[in-house]
C-alpha cells in the first residue's frame, strides 16, 4: 500500500515539477519539487528510508515558512509566493505521510 501511495505522490509531484517550466525562477522550483519526486519514486520502488523522507519534508516545510515570512497579501491565492508556499507545504505533508508508512513497515524500504 505504501508503494502505491509513493507512486501516486510521485505522479503528483511530477505534475508539479512540469508546471514550473514557464516560471521565471523555474530552476529553483523544479529542483525543490524534483527532489520530492525522486524521494516519492524511491518509496514506490521500495528504496526509501524514513529519515531521508522526514528530513526533506522538513526542508520543504522550512521553504514554505521562508516564502510566508514576507507576509501574504489579502489575495494570497492570486500571489505566486502564496501558491509556491502552499505547494511546498503540501509536499512536506505528503513526504511525512510516506515516511510514516515506510516506518511502519509498509514495504517502502529495503530494511529487514
Amino acid at each position: 500500500m505504501v508503494r502505491a501511495a509513493g507512486a501516486v505522490v510521485a505522479v503528483f509531484l511530477a505534475y508539479c515539477t512540469a508546471m514550473q517550466v514557464n516560471d521565471p525562477d523555474a530552476a529553483l522550483w523544479i529542483g525543490l519539487y524534483g527532489v520530492g519526486l525522486a524521494l516519492a519514486g524511491a518509496v514506490a520502488v521500495g528504496r526509501a528510508h524514513p529519515v531521508v523522507l522526514l528530513t526533506y519534508a522538513g526542508v520543504s516545510a522550512a521553504g514554505a515558512g521562508f516564502c510566508l515570512r514576507a507576509g501574504l497579501p489579502p489575495s494570497w491565492l492570486d500571489d505566486e509566493v502564496g501558491r509556491e508556499a502552499m505547494g511546498l507545504l503540501l509536499q512536506a505533508v505528503l513526504l511525512a505521510a510516506l515516511a510514516a508508512g515506510v516506518q511502519r513497515g509498509g514495504r517502502g524500504t529495503t530494511r529487514s
